[in-house]
């Protein structure tokens, strides 16, 4: 069972208090009853082509699979080819 997944389903006693009757509160404010939400790392990988023209811009565009909804610590992995200069720096 994967972690989030896991998060979702562990409920205890002393989740009462958040999910229990909204009506009924042990706090100074009024809060609303939440949805259960697990984290968990995804990788999603370009599925498009993966080339860079060095001439002009190159957008590429990335499709969110539905398992992602909540987006949070975002990373964008880039492996650039080796740069030639003439310049050399001693």
């Amino acid at each position: 069972m994967p972690g989030g997944l896991l998060n979702i389903a562990a409920y205890g006693a002393e989740n009462v208090i958040l999910t229990g009757n909204p009506k009924k509160t042990f706090f100074n404010a009024t809060y609303k009853k939440y949805t259960n939400f697990g984290l968990q790392r995804f990788r999603i990988d370009f599925e498009g082509q993966r080339t860079l023209n060095f001439n002009s811009q190159t957008e590429m565009i990335f499709k969110i699979p539905r398992y992602a909804e909540l987006l949070w610590d975002t990373y964008l992995v880039v492996n650039l080819p080796d740069i030639w200069s003439p310049l050399y720096w001693t």
